[in-house]
């Protein structure tokens, strides 16, 4: 009987021993929750984009309100058939932005039609209040004006085609005049060169590592958007294979 009373008490002990684990784990998966719920989330953003343009004799301005967030970058290009380009880059503030004048070398631009485009950079390069905002990637950026890319993520993607020498209206005077031109050969060159003194003339070409760095080094050489140099370098490589 002594030995029966000695066994059960043990037993006892061992059984409320093993339990005690138990407890703890749930403690911890508890605070787990509770840590994962004070993770703060932004919602969405529906980019929306309104676009003024103002033609003032032969030169163009374009004022824009936007609710991208503030100190967002932003890429002006405009081009025409004749293989008129120039840009502008620039930053939103207090929900807008205005750029330009652009100009033909400080005269006015032809008559004929041109497109705008306004486009921001990977969210990698923006600054970082922005990117806490617009998430990994852009994901926090919906909607019609945004296009989607495997490597750079979401990024705003606006075009307007209007006439000059057709339609007048008035601007104010602004003495920064935009006229950067560059080619798609010279995009070209400058990543390919850049390709080689990266992989070794891709003996170590790591596709996921190498085609956002030279796409990113293109961009700020040449003042346009990753996204734009990496369709450049893909554009005149299919050109020069051929199809």
């Amino acid at each position: 009987m002594k030995k029966v009373i000695i066994f059960m008490f043990l037993l006892t002990f061992i059984l409320s021993g093993c339990s005690q684990p138990k407890e703890t784990e749930t403690q911890e998966e508890v605070k787990k929750i509770e840590e994962v719920e004070e993770i703060e989330v932004n919602p969405e953003i529906n980019v929306t984009l309104d676009l003024e343009i103002l033609v003032d004799q032969g030169k163009v301005e374009f004022i824009g309100k936007t609710n991208l967030p503030d100190e967002t970058e932003i890429m002006i290009t405009l081009t025409n058939d004749n293989g008129y380009t120039a840009q502008d880059k620039r930053s939103i503030q207090d929900g807008s932005f205005t750029s330009g004048p652009f100009s033909n070398r400080k005269s006015a631009l032809h008559n004929g039609t041109y497109n705008v485009k306004i486009t921001t950079p990977t969210a990698s390069v923006q600054t970082e209040s922005v990117k806490k905002i617009i998430g990994d990637k852009g994901v926090n950026l919906v909607g019609d004006l945004i296009k989607y890319d495997s490597t750079f993520g979401n990024q705003l993607e606006y075009n307007e085609s209007f006439e000059i020498g057709t339609t007048t209206s008035t601007s104010k005077a602004d003495d920064e005049e935009i006229d950067t031109k560059y080619s798609e050969e010279e995009v070209f060159d400058y990543m390919e060169n850049l390709y080689n003194e990266l992989t070794n003339y891709g003996e170590n070409y790591i596709p996921e590592v190498h085609d956002p760095q030279v796409a990113e080094m293109a961009a700020n050489k040449f003042g346009i958007s990753a996204l734009e140099a990496g369709q450049i370098y893909i554009d005149v490589s299919m050109e020069m294979a051929g199809y």
